[in-house]
């Protein structure tokens, strides 16, 4: 199978809401400003659809260290991801 990988739009930002408040408790759960301000601030943010017209299947987010983090412990990742690219 196909996906076609692409930077997010806001338009697709109910639809990764949706994924990413479908994989609570183990994700944070988000409003939709906190998600908008998500992808404001993300250094990238893609989203991967099987053929154009479903619906997204995928997304991934990413933060820079220096980020406003929505949480401690993603604060944390971001600093072990500094630490190991340098």
């Amino acid at each position: 199978m196909n996906f076609e990988i692409r930077d997010a739009t806001p338009a697709d930002l109910p639809a990764v809401l949706a994924m990413n408040e479908a994989a609570v408790p183990y994700v944070n759960s988000l409003d939709l400003a906190r998600m908008k301000g998500l992808h404001e601030q993300a250094a990238w943010f893609r989203v991967a659809a099987a053929q154009p017209g479903d619906g997204l299947a995928a997304f991934l987010i990413g933060l820079t260290p220096d980020a406003k983090a929505i949480d401690d412990g993603q604060k944390e990742v971001a600093m072990m991801v500094k630490q190991l690219t340098r």
